[in-house]
């Protein structure tokens, strides 16, 4: 009988990790709440030449309008995150372009959620729903 293997692979615990794209599904999830679902955000991934993107999109399905409110992207070991690009399609003045943690990638998408140009974007998405 063959001798078996011996096993060099560590223990995984990837549940322990809280990927970018992780955090913007959860907050994606929770936009409908504030809209009573006409208005919601979905998180779009992809990858090119070894980076994953993330789109965070804003959508009025009863529009069929879908708004890029930024675009983040990351290699394989999440950290530095890059804006790729910001709300109205613009890096935003006052960053750097890069996250190196995940706090500071939570503290700017928190203020990036509740600035006046997201705002401004969701109340008048709602209005043209609601007509």
């Amino acid at each position: 009988m063959p001798e078996e293997a011996a096993d060099f692979w560590p223990e995984l615990n990837s549940a322990k990790l809280r990927t970018p794209v992780l955090i913007l599904k959860e907050q994606a999830a929770l936009l409908g709440k504030h809209t009573k679902n006409l208005v919601v955000a979905d998180v779009e991934t992809y990858t090119y030449n070894d980076r994953f993107f993330h789109r965070f999109i804003i959508e009025a399905r009863a529009l069929s309008y879908r708004y890029e409110l930024f675009r983040v992207s990351h290699d394989v070991m999440l950290y530095p995150l890059k804006l790729e690009s910001g709300p109205n399609g613009k890096l935003l003045i006052g960053t750097s372009g890069f996250f190196n943690s995940e706090d500071e990638f939570v503290n700017w998408l928190k203020e990036v959620l509740n600035s006046g140009d997201t705002k401004r974007v969701l109340n008048t998405l709602l209005a043209q729903v609601e007509a």
